[in-house]
């Protein structure tokens, strides 16, 4: 079964050309699915072959070698599907029955006509992973999960973990975003703040400056600058900020943009940690998941190793599976990498001991879960205090250097 997994799985958005001579002084060509380049000719060397030519393969290749998805599939709520399709499985449904009940009962057209064609290319003849992975916007990991649930019999508890790994992440992801609904707020009352003195405080002041020949405060010579230049210039005033949105946008939307992007978050000191720790955490989880439905853990390390994007963490996590495979022990090989922290490694020794190493994983990640969950509470709890002192400062800044210029020309007057 681990071989029939490991011959049917293709990683998808990985894959090389390569050309090499055996050792027989044969030409051999053919395909590599790997994490990046040199993880491909890592792969290779092991089969013996030195590739004298290796490079990703092209679109058009890509397009032969494995499946395309429409943009249907990439609207298609993914964590909702499996969550149906599980609770119709647990009711005792195959998967034709569940899929073509939900394909009738699904009130939205769109995902409708997704049931739809899973149910028709599964009838057909079709393995569930790869009409799943041809439709649907799903990473290699979910892919080789199905292939080990459908060659186990145990589909019922394998959508059940991608449900619920799908709902882990969501959830993850709810909980940062609402964290930061608060210091968002402030830094908007700032903004505003700010404007309101632009527009309506700062007129009034700048001509007691300029007529008692005074230099006015520098924060209140700024907020003068910008008045001049939203009134003077609206249009370009306007111009400019829709093009910096734009700007803002593309980088989101482009690969390099989330990657510069991601970079910095991982670099920066509060959110770094937090990042490292969420990594770490799918990992260990994904990892357990491939385990638990019997992948073998060559292709588990691999998958594992993929679904990382911290780009250090990821190398090591590489450098672990290629150490697995010479004959160290998965614990021994995490542990010199550092690429955990002790605790998760003391979960994994005692997991290969009592050769319950797919448990210890999973356990591992729930008590990494915890501490991320405190880090990122306290995270949370730094920041918006300092947005408000820092909301404090600035507009308390602003008025001490107005009231001491304001004594200043009064003073002047006097005299």
């Amino acid at each position: 079964m681990v071989n029939h997994i490991a011959d049917r799985f293709t990683m998808t958005g990985s894959r090389f050309r390569y050309v090499s001579i055996t050792s027989e002084g044969r030409e051999e060509r053919g395909y590599i699915d790997a994490v990046d380049r040199a993880d491909a000719a890592r792969l290779l060397s092991t089969k013996g072959l030195q590739p004298y030519l290796l490079e990703p393969a092209g679109d058009a290749e890509k397009a032969h070698s494995g499946p395309r998805r429409g943009a249907s599939a990439r609207a298609m709520d993914v964590e909702r599907l499996f969550a149906s399709i599980h609770l119709l499985l647990g009711a005792g449904l195959t998967v034709n029955a569940a899929f073509k009940l939900a394909a009738e009962t699904e009130p939205k057209n769109r995902y409708r006509a997704i049931y739809a064609e899973i149910y028709n290319a599964v009838a057909s003849g079709q393995n569930l992973s790869k009409a799943l992975s041809e439709r649907l916007d799903v990473d290699s990991t979910v892919t080789a999960l199905l292939m080990a649930g459908e060659a186990s019999g145990r589909m019922h508890e394998t959508v059940g973990a991608i449900s619920t790994m799908y709902a882990d992440l969501r959830l993850q992801r709810s909980e940062f975003q609402s964290a930061l609904v608060y210091p968002a707020l402030l830094l908007t009352v700032l903004i505003g703040a700010l404007l309101v003195i632009t527009f309506t405080l700062v007129p009034t002041l700048q001509p007691l400056f300029e007529g008692t020949g005074t230099t006015p405060p520098v924060l209140l010579a700024l907020l003068a600058h910008v008045h001049r230049m939203l009134t003077d210039s609206p249009v370009l005033s306007l111009l400019t900020l829709f093009s910096s949105l734009a700007s803002c946008g593309c980088l989101l939307m482009t690969a390099g943009g989330r990657a510069w992007i991601k970079s910095v978050g991982l670099k920066s000191p509060g959110l770094g940690p937090v990042l490292l720790s969420i990594a770490r955490s799918r990992y260990m989880q994904t990892l357990s998941l491939l385990l638990e439905n019997k992948v073998n853990m060559d292709l588990s390390l691999n998958l594992a190793a993929q679904v990382v994007t911290h780009p250090a963490l990821r190398t090591a996590l590489i450098q672990v599976r290629d150490d697995v495979l010479t004959g160290q022990s998965l614990s021994k090989a995490i542990a010199s990498s550092g690429t955990l922290d002790r605790i998760s490694v003391s979960f994994v020794q005692a997991g290969e001991e009592a050769n319950r190493l797919p448990k210890a994983l999973a356990d591992a990640a729930r008590a990494v879960d915890a501490v991320t969950k405190q880090k990122i509470d306290r995270f949370m709890t730094l920041l918006s205090p300092a947005i408000t002192i820092f909301m404090g400062l600035t507009i308390g800044t602003l008025v001490v250097s107005i009231m001491d210029s304001l004594l200043s020309i009064n003073d002047l007057a006097l005299q």
